[in-house]
């Protein structure tokens, strides 16, 4: 089971996904929200396969076979709102492939970004080479 964020400049994204990045102000608000979708089936090494291919401030292309639908899941957070000068809830969508990738991730990203945010050793890297491993193990 894989989930995963993919880059448009290598290969691996399926070409009827692939969505121009717009340039004008006007083409980006136009451009927003679309979304693209391709299944592989049938494959006998990865079957189940989805590409997606999302249009936010620019492209978003994902890949996962760990799920068989897209759909969109609605989410609530808390937001500061100036003119009442309080948090309110507020409401939104989100596909389910990327909650379930936030959230299924089992930590791993989590633990680099703590150990990258809280590193002590960012002053003894540059006076052996072997200490940065040492304290990181």
């Amino acid at each position: 089971m894989i989930y995963g964020v993919v880059r448009s400049d290598g290969r691996g994204v399926p070409k009827c996904i692939t969505q121009k990045e717009m340039t004008r102000r006007e083409d980006k608000i136009r451009a927003r929200g679309t979304l693209k979708v391709a299944h592989l089936k049938g494959d006998s090494t990865i079957d189940g396969l989805l590409a997606i291919s999302y249009y936010d401030s620019k492209p978003f292309y994902m890949m996962s076979n760990a799920t068989n639908c897209i759909e969109w899941i609605q989410k609530k957070r808390k937001v500061w709102r100036k003119d009442q000068q309080m948090n309110v809830s507020m409401t939104y969508h989100r596909l389910n492939v990327i909650d379930e990738y936030n959230y299924n991730m089992n930590n791993v990203d989590i633990a680099d970004q703590l150990r990258g945010l809280y590193r002590f050793d960012h002053w003894m890297r540059k006076r052996k080479w072997w200490w940065s491993m040492f304290f990181w193990c």
